[in-house]
C-alpha cells in the first residue's frame, strides 16, 4: 500500500472499532462508506425512503439480493454493496455482478419488500430514473483488471434489459483513494497528462493563446466522450442528472428532432486542459481534458448518439455545438468550474469550499481550535496530522473520537444550525436545500448571517452529544428525531432566558439577538448546568411530545414523514412550545432556572 492507501485503511479501521461481531463490523463499514464516499449525513440514513432525495434505504441482511443500501441523487439511482475484511472474495464480486443482472431483469415477485422498492424505482416511468450507478466496495486490495471485461459486458447489456444508462464500479482500497481524489476535484495520477483528440469544424483562438472557441459536430463530440468518458468529468461538481429533468428532456427532444438547433439553443460546453495543440486544421490534441461546464449537455449528446445501433446512422447525425477549450494556467480550474456553473441549478457540498462565507467561517473556527471541513473527505487522505487542538471549554460535549481530530463537517454543521438556531428541524432534513446552489442557500447565508463560529459549533455539539453521549444513534426513534431534539434544546434555553429576563420577553428565537453567541456561551461553558439542560430537552422530547395524543395522531405509522413535513407547522410548533412552558413552570425546575440566572449576574 502507498501512503494514501495506508491512511485510508487506518481511517476505516478506526471507525470500525474493536468489535468482534462480524455483522456489526459490516454495518459500520457500510456506514463509513455512506458517510465518507457518498457524503451522507447521519439523519439521511433514517429516512428509509428511496424515493426521497435525502433518504437512504438500508437493505443489508438476509435476502438482500446483493444490495446493502440504495439512494437516489439527482435522478440517478445508487445501489451499493460493501464487504469488509474476510467477507470479501473475488467470487463475491462475480456474484454481485450476477445479482445486479437479476435485479435489472428479474420479476418483482422474486424480491423482498425493500428490494421491491429498488426494483420499482428502476422500472416505474414516473420516477424518471435513467441513470443507475452500481458499487461493490471493499476495504481489501483488489485487482480491478480481473473484472473489467465482465463489468463492460454487463454495462453494455443493461440498455437491452431495462433501457437505462448504467455504470458499475468495483472498488478496493486503491480505487477508493482514486474515487475520493475525484470527489475532492483532483484528477487521479493515472489520468494526468492523458492526451485526447477532438475533431472540430471551425475555431478561433484568443490573443493570449490560452483559449479556443470552436464549432464541433455533435457526432465528433460524442466520439470524444465515448473514448474518454471514464475521466472527463473529474473536475465537474455535478453528476450526470439523467434525461429526466425538464432541461435534459428538451435536449433529448432537440437531438432527436432538430439536432441542428443545438447551435442556437444551447450555451455549449467548457473544457479545461493542461494544454492543447493543433495537429491539423480540423484536429486538436488536448492534454488532460476536463469538462467543467456542460456535463448534462455532453452526456445527453453522448447517450443519444451511442444508443443508435446502426453505425451508418451514427455517422449521419447532423448538428454542431459550441465548445470552449481553456488551458489551465495558474490553477484556474477550480474558479472556472465555479463560475461557468454559477447560472445552473447546482446543488452539492462541493461549492462549500469555493464560497467566501464558508472560507471565512473555516478561518474563524481555527481561532476556536476546530477544523471546519467544507468537504467531508477533504482531509481523509492527508498523511500529516492537522495541528488542531480543539477547545477545552467545550470538550465535555464530544467524545474521544471527535477530540482526536476536532473536525466539524460543514454540511452537518449547516444542518444543525438550521434545526437549532433557525428552529427549522423539518427543513433541515432536506439538507440539499441549504448547500450552495440549494433553494434556501442564498437567503440563509448572506451579509446578515452570523460569522461567529459558535453559532454553528453549539448546535453541532448538541446534535453530536445527543447521538453519541445520550446514545440517540442506538435508538431508532431518537436517532430519527435528533434534529427535532436540537431544536427543542434551543427553544428551551430561549424560554428560560426570557423567563429570567436575560433576554427580552418578545424574543421567540435567540437568533433575533445580535449577541446571541455570547449569551449562549455562558451556558455552554458551564458543563454541569448545560448537561442538565440537555437532559431536560431530551425528556421533553421523549416523555411529553412523543406522548402527546395529537402528536401521535400526526405521526401515525410514518415518523420520517412527520419529522420531514409536519413538525415545522404552526399547530405542531404551538404544541412543542406549550410542552416547554409547562416544563419550565414546574416547581422542581425553579432552582435550576435560578442557577442559570445566576450565571449572568
Amino acid at each position: 500500500m502507498n501512503l494514501k492507501e495506508e491512511k485510508l485503511n487506518g481511517q476505516i479501521k478506526e471507525y470500525i472499532g474493536e468489535t468482534s461481531n462480524t455483522v456489526e463490523k459490516g454495518r459500520n463499514f457500510l456506514n463509513w462508506v455512506l458517510f465518507n464516499i457518498f457524503d451522507k449525513a447521519e439523519s439521511e440514513l433514517d429516512e428509509e425512503d428511496i424515493s426521497s432525495e435525502t433518504g437512504v434505504l438500508i437493505v443489508d441482511g438476509n435476502g438482500d439480493k446483493g444490495i446493502d443500501a440504495a439512494f437516489v441523487y439527482k435522478s440517478s439511482l445508487h445501489v451499493i454493496q460493501t464487504k469488509y475484511g474476510l467477507s470479501h472474495s473475488e467470487d463475491n464480486v462475480h456474484a454481485f455482478i450476477a445479482k445486479m443482472a437479476n435485479l435489472l431483469e428479474g420479476s418483482e415477485s422474486a424480491f423482498g419488500p425493500k428490494i421491491k422498492d429498488v426494483h420499482e424505482i428502476i422500472f416505474d416511468n414516473e420516477n424518471n430514473i435513467n441513470d443507475i450507478q452500481l458499487f461493490y466496495i471493499t476495504d481489501n486490495m483488489i485487482i480491478a483488471k480481473n473484472f473489467e471485461y465482465e463489468v463492460k459486458k454487463f454495462e453494455e447489456s443493461v440498455s437491452e434489459r431495462c433501457g437505462k444508462n448504467c455504470r458499475m464500479k468495483i472498488m478496493g482500497i486503491s480505487e477508493m483513494v482514486n474515487y475520493i481524489d475525484n470527489l475532492s476535484n483532483s484528477i487521479p495520477s493515472q489520468f494526468q497528462g492523458k492526451k485526447s483528440e477532438l475533431l472540430i469544424e471551425k475555431y478561433f483562438e484568443n490573443k493570449e493563446h490560452t483559449t479556443i472557441v470552436a464549432e464541433v459536430a455533435l457526432k465528433n463530440l460524442a466520439r470524444f466522450i465515448k473514448k474518454d468518458k471514464d475521466y472527463l468529468y473529474y473536475s465537474n461538481i455535478r453528476n450526470f442528472l439523467g434525461k429526466s429533468g425538464k432541461i435534459n428532456k428538451k435536449m433529448v427532444d432537440t437531438f432527436r428532432e432538430s439536432p441542428k438547433s443545438f447551435w442556437y439553443y444551447n450555451n455549449g460546453i467548457t473544457i479545461v486542459c493542461d494544454n492543447y495543440e493543433a495537429k491539423s486544421e480540423s484536429r486538436f490534441e488536448i492534454t488532460t481534458p476536463q469538462i467543467v461546464n456542460g456535463c448534462q449537455t455532453a452526456n445527453v449528446i453522448f447517450t443519444e448518439w451511442n444508443s443508435i445501433k446502426d453505425k451508418q446512422v451514427q455517422n449521419q447525425v447532423e448538428g454542431t455545438i459550441l465548445v470552449k477549450i481553456i488551458k489551465d494556467t495558474n490553477n484556474k480550474r477550480t474558479f472556472i468550474t465555479k463560475y461557468t456553473n454559477s447560472q445552473n441549478a447546482v446543488t452539492g457540498k462541493d461549492f462549500f469550499a469555493l464560497e467566501s462565507f464558508h472560507k471565512g467561517l473555516k478561518k474563524a473556527f481555527e481561532g476556536y481550535g476546530y477544523n471546519y471541513e467544507t468537504q467531508r473527505n477533504a482531509d481523509i487522505l492527508k498523511t500529516t496530522k492537522p495541528k488542531i487542538k480543539g477547545n477545552i471549554k467545550y470538550n465535555y460535549l464530544f467524545d474521544k473520537n471527535f477530540i482526536k481530530k476536532n473536525t466539524i463537517i460543514a454540511k452537518e454543521s449547516v444542518q444543525a444550525y438550521v434545526a437549532g438556531i433557525l428552529l427549522k428541524p423539518a427543513k433541515a432534513k432536506s439538507i440539499g436545500d441549504y448547500v450552495p446552489g440549494g433553494k434556501y442557500y442564498d437567503e440563509t447565508f448572506n451579509d446578515s448571517t452570523p460569522i461567529d463560529p459558535r453559532c454553528y459549533l453549539f448546535p453541532y455539539a448538541i446534535v453530536y452529544y445527543g447521538n453519541n453521549t445520550l446514545n440517540h444513534k442506538n435508538n431508532d426513534k431518537q436517532r430519527a428525531s435528533n434534529l427535532l431534539f436540537v431544536s427543542i434544546y434551543f427553544r428551551l434555553i430561549t424560554s428560560i432566558l426570557r423567563k429570567t429576563e436575560i433576554i427580552p420577553h418578545d424574543i421567540t428565537n435567540i437568533n433575533e439577538l445580535n449577541s446571541f453567541a455570547d449569551i449562549l456561551d455562558i451556558v455552554f461553558r458551564n458543563q454541569l448546568i448545560n448537561k442538565e439542560l440537555i437532559n431536560y430537552a431530551d425528556q421533553i422530547l421523549m416523555d411529553q411530545i412523543f406522548d402527546d395524543t395529537i402528536i401521535n395522531e400526526m405521526i401515525g405509522d410514518n415518523l420520517p414523514k412527520f419529522l420531514k413535513n409536519t413538525i415545522d407547522t404552526e399547530r405542531c410548533i404551538k404544541i412543542i412550545n406549550d410542552k416547554i412552558e409547562n416544563r419550565i413552570n414546574k416547581p422542581n425546575m425553579q432552582e435550576f432556572i435560578k442557577a442559570i440566572k445566576n450565571l449572568y449576574l
